[in-house]
């Protein structure tokens, strides 16, 4: 296996500003605390349910009623939706703190996506009536949340800028980065990403499933990444992390 540089990425002017300061506000759930007395921060606690789901669970599907929003307290969800012709389309893949069905909940129309669980996982649960009633209640609490969607809205115009705007390359290497994890007891020089499969990463880098592959294969020859069955080592992220920032 040779190593060579990853080579110097040059990102479209509307890409150089950083995903975090482009959402402004949190994507996360517990952003919804913000200001809560805890008083207050314990009655949005006791209104969500948390049911364990085990890995490829559905949550829900596309045309379902809006009955509750999810939230993901261990694990990992992805989301996402499929075109006439077959073709996988994963705007998300989240991970413990982040919310799903949050704007068809408050709008009160179908759900427009899937839901499944990658891992065994733990989602909590928000009902309707609930989410309306503390709203009404808590004033601040309801000011959160709709800082929260805008922060969701502008992540997904992240995502729709990047396919729009990037090389097929530099968004794989983008979603593998954002994906990966230091294993335990690692000093970060490794990132593993597990669960996932090709047709999943098709589908969030916006790419088909050959593709993935055949640039996965010319990756792990370059001595980047290495693969085992549904896992993907990032070998060199520090380097790649460099030539992603350009």
């Amino acid at each position: 296996m040779t190593s060579r540089p990853v080579g110097r990425l040059r990102p479209h002017p509307a890409m150089t500003v950083d995903r975090a300061d482009f959402n402004g506000a949190s994507c996360v759930w517990s952003s919804v605390f913000d200001g809560l007395s805890p008083s207050q921060s314990a009655s949005v606690h006791q209104a969500v349910r948390v049911r364990e789901h085990n890995r490829g669970t559905t949550l829900f599907n596309v045309g379902d009623p809006p009955n509750d929003v999810l939230i993901v307290m261990t694990g990992r969800i992805k989301v996402y939706m499929l075109s006439a012709d077959g073709t996988t389309f994963t705007p998300a893949l989240y991970g413990p703190d982040r919310v799903t069905g949050l704007i068809s909940t408050l709008r009160g129309v179908p759900r427009m996506m899937k839901a499944v669980t990658v891992d065994d996982a733990a989602i909590g649960s928000l009902t309707r009536g609930d989410l309306h009633r503390l709203m009404m209640e808590l004033p601040l609490f309801g000011e959160n949340i709709a800082k929260l969607v805008a922060a969701m809205a502008s992540d997904l115009i992240w995502v729709i800028n990047e396919r729009a705007l990037l090389p097929a390359k530099e968004r794989l290497l983008h979603t593998l980065m954002s994906l990966g994890e230091p294993p335990a007891n690692s000093n970060g020089d490794v990132l593993v990403i597990r669960g996932l499969s090709q047709e999943d990463l098709a589908g969030i880098v916006g790419v088909s499933r050959t593709w993935i592959n055949l640039t996965l294969t010319d990756l792990e020859r370059e001595g980047f990444i290495a693969r085992s069955r549904m896992e993907i080592h990032i070998l060199r992220p520090t380097q790649v992390r460099s030539a992603l920032r350009g």
